[in-house]
This record gives structure tokens, sequence and C-alpha cells, in this order.
């Protein structure tokens, strides 16, 4: 190796010797400015780093009540709501109202005043016509009836809870039958009143009760039967009979078939006062002289009697007599306003009796003062 080629090589490793060198120095200075700039108090150091966190759970919030809905709390009885049109003898409609199937064989409960001097009746639901065979349970007291009905194939009933009762200012639906233009299903109302009276017990509703609403069952907010719409025992005149009640009257029922009759089809029963005797109380529409044996005046009944007196009304009756002289049928032309009055008329009205003689009519007006 000659002198040049020595010269050469020693110039390259002075010359790497001295970029290392460098190199050292400047790593020397980066990291002791890093050093200085941490330990500093004049720069601030940077956050420590945060591990993140899961989303906090949200706290459940308290909902609102939700609004009453009387079509949809009405729905589960809707199946089982009749309605009911009775007929005089004569095949004229007497009115119409509604009732409820409480057995899948046909059984409807409903209210006696809807069934008072009828001699036959049809009950319709939606999708079928039924005949109805007469009452098998009459409780006047509860203003209350059990009809039997003809079915062939079982129905959709309802079993109303005894011990559901709504309290005071609860809303409730009453639930219609949705045949005829405009019927709505159900209407809502509110309970505003809890009375019990003689062991009597029954609601008021904060509404007024339209005839045809007669026989129709209430249901509570979680759609439970809490009792079903009658005439009143005095005033106000229509209340709501309670599932006890209800219960009460459908234990009732007898256990043998064929014992469904109408109310028109009644016997009067004989007078407990004596003797036959003429009551010049009414008088035949031609003015004639009266064809009437015994007519006693009905008694005043003590649950029309309130801590504010005696409740008055004056109601008009139209009375059918058979060729033996019985009462066979009685409409109420126009009430008094009261059920207790009207069920009191009713009740004489029906002990009535004429001479034998061809079947005829007489309209009867009487007041209670």
């Amino acid at each position: 190796m000659n002198r040049s080629t020595l010269v050469f090589f020693f110039a390259i490793a002075v010359l790497v010797a001295v970029i290392a060198r460098c190199n050292s120095r400047s790593r020397f200075a980066e990291e002791r400015e890093q050093s200085t700039t941490a330990t500093s108090p004049l720069v601030p150091s940077a956050p420590p780093a945060v591990a993140p966190t899961a989303p906090a759970t949200p706290i459940a919030q308290a909902t609102a009540t939700p609004p009453f809905d009387a079509v949809k709390v009405s729905a589960g009885v809707q199946p089982a709501v009749v309605s009911i049109s009775v007929f005089e003898p004569s095949g004229k409609l007497l009115r119409t109202g509604t009732g409820m199937f409480v057995s899948d064989n046909g059984r409807i409960l409903t209210t006696r005043s809807l069934m008072e001097g009828g001699a036959h009746a049809i009950a319709k639901t939606a999708n079928r016509i039924l005949n109805v065979t007469g009452v098998l349970v009459d409780v006047p007291s509860d203003d209350l009836a059990i009809l039997e009905s003809e079915v062939k194939d079982p129905v959709s009933f309802v079993s109303p809870n005894p011990e559901a009762l709504a309290e005071t200012g609860a809303k409730v639906a009453i639930v219609q039958s949705p045949l005829g233009r405009g019927k709505i299903p159900a209407v809502e109302c509110t309970v505003s009143k809890k009375r019990n009276e003689g062991g009597k017990y029954w609601l008021e509703l904060s509404t007024s009760v339209a005839n045809d609403q007669l026989g129709s069952p209430v249901v509570d907010g979680r759609g439970e039967v809490i009792g079903l719409i009658t005439r009143g025992p005095g005033d106000p005149a229509v209340v709501v009979r309670p599932s006890a009640t209800l219960n009460a009257a459908m234990a009732r029922t007898p256990n043998q078939p064929n014992k469904a009759k109408f109310l028109a089809e009644e016997t009067p029963p004989s007078p407990a006062e004596g003797p036959l005797r003429k009551v010049p109380l009414a008088q035949n529409p031609q003015e004639q002289r009266s064809k009437l044996i015994y007519s006693p005046a009905p008694a005043y009944p003590s649950s029309a009697r309130s801590s504010y007196g005696a409740l008055k009304g004056t109601g008009r009756f139209r009375l059918t007599f058979d060729a033996s002289g019985q009462v066979k049928n009685i409409v109420i032309l126009r009430s008094t306003q009261n059920g207790a009055l009207d069920q009191a008329a009713v009740e004489a009205l029906r002990r009535w009796k004429a001479a034998p003689g061809e079947e005829w009519t007489l309209n009867v007006p009487i007041t209670f003062q």
C-alpha cells in the first residue's frame, strides 16, 4: 500500500470520528433540554394521561301517569256487551238498552227497568242477533235482571270482580254497544260519590246517562268491571250497582233450565188488603165508566224520603188488561223522574184488576206528593 492510500483512509477515519462526536453532543444537549423543561417551574407540565372511562348510566326519570283511555281500558269487556231491544205484546218496540254476557251459554245481566212490561226481546252483538227467552233472575230492589238467550256457540262473557270498587274521583268508562249510528264503544266519566244506605251500596257518576246506556257495564283503569248502570233507588235517578251486588244477583241464577219468563207474563198476586173493591183512582181514556174492580193507590216508598224532605213526581202509565181482567203489561209513558217512585207505581199497578171481558188499555196518571 502506498503512502497516498494510507493518507486517504486516515482522513476517512478522522471524519467518521468527528461526525460521531457531533451526534453525541447533539443528543446530550436534547436530553438536557428535556430534563430542564420537565423540572422548570416556568413551564407548565403536561397533564397526566387519564384512562377513558365508560359513560355513566343515565338516572331513570319518573314517567308521567299515562292518560286515561276509555276505549283502551274497555277493549277486554267490549265483546261481551250487547244491545237489547224489548217489545210489547203487540210487537211494538217498547225500549232499548244494554247488557253484558255473564256466561258462555248466553246469560245476560242487565237492568230490570229495561225489561219492565216486556213480552219479547232480542239481543244484538256485532255479528249476531239472539232471541231472549225471558228473565231468569229478577231483583227489583237493585233493579237487576238476568236474561236467558238462545245461543248455538259459546259467547265471550265477563265475570265481575266482587272486590273491584272505584274510589271517589277515579276515572271510569261506560262500555256501550257500538251498534247504531254515531255510537262510540266507551264514554269516559268520573265517580262523583260512593253511597251506602240501608246496606245497599252504589256509585254515582259525574255525567248524565242516556236511557239506552242503562244496563251498560262500567270499568276502571285496569279494565275490570266495577258495576252496572241501573235506575237509582231515589235521587239520583241513575246509579252504578257495584260488582259485589252483581255477583249476588248472579248467584241466584237457577240451575234448572226453562225457568225464564218475561215480566209481562207475571200474574199479579192476590190482594192482601181484603175483598176486592173498586177505588176510583183512574178513568179510561174515553171518560166512560171505569171497568176497574180493584185499584189500590201506590204507597210512598221510604227510599224516596231524604233529609231534604219527600221527593215529588208525576208520571203516566199505560196498563193493558187481558180478557180475565189481569194486568198483562205496563208501559211508563212518562217517568216521575225518580226510580223509586216509578217502581212503587208499577208495583201497585201490577196488582190492579178489572172486570172480565175484552182486552183493553188504560192510561193512569199518578202523582206522589
